[in-house]
């Protein structure tokens, strides 16, 4: 992948787009929670699902979803400094404080302990859900990463790989953001 050639600037540039296309990916997911949960609520009401009041309502609730990511990833990410299975417990509790924002319009911090009572006698099916999703994800994203970086390695000049994959990360991420909410 030509990551052991990179210079100092390369390996920043890299990181950078790692990183932002993995917090615009959290981010897009969070306010997709708001598309897909108005239109479910329509739906279980009996309501024709409308994708303009599903934009309404995902606008309606924009910054409180992105809110609720921010803290939920920043949590994740403190549980992950000191293992996995913190992170992972985290995950798993909030796992549906985003359509529960959505449906229930509490505040942010009342929908993660909201969360966390409605999962209680569900987390061992959330996470082989979690676990099926990461094994079928991973196995997708390195067939796509191995295309995209393989299609964008000749097309670039040079022939340098590492431009190849932040452009193919950055796509993933992006139709990542989309796929799962």
């Amino acid at each position: 992948w030509g990551a052991q050639n990179m210079s100092g600037g390369q390996a920043v540039a890299a990181t950078s787009a790692f990183w932002l296309g993995a917090l615009t990916a959290q981010l897009g997911s969070y306010v997709l929670i708001g598309l897909i949960a108005g239109a479910v609520i329509n739906d279980i009401r009996g309501r024709p699902t409308d994708v303009r009041e599903s934009l309404r309502t995902s606008a309606r609730v924009a910054l409180p979803l992105a809110g609720l990511g921010v803290l939920c990833t920043l949590g994740i990410v403190v549980g992950a400094l000191f293992l996995l299975i913190p992170a992972l417990i985290f995950s798993l509790w909030w796992s549906v404080a985003g359509p529960i924002l959505v449906i229930e319009r509490r505040g942010i911090t009342e929908c993660m302990h909201r969360s966390i009572e409605l999962t209680a006698n569900y987390r061992l099916r959330i996470f082989g859900l979690f676990m099926a999703y990461g094994i079928l994800s991973w196995i997708l994203r390195f067939a796509v990463t191995y295309a995209l970086t393989a299609m964008f390695a000749s097309v670039i000049e040079d022939g340098s790989a590492t431009v190849a994959v932040m452009v193919a990360e950055a796509a993933i991420n992006v139709v990542g953001a989309l796929v799962y909410p």
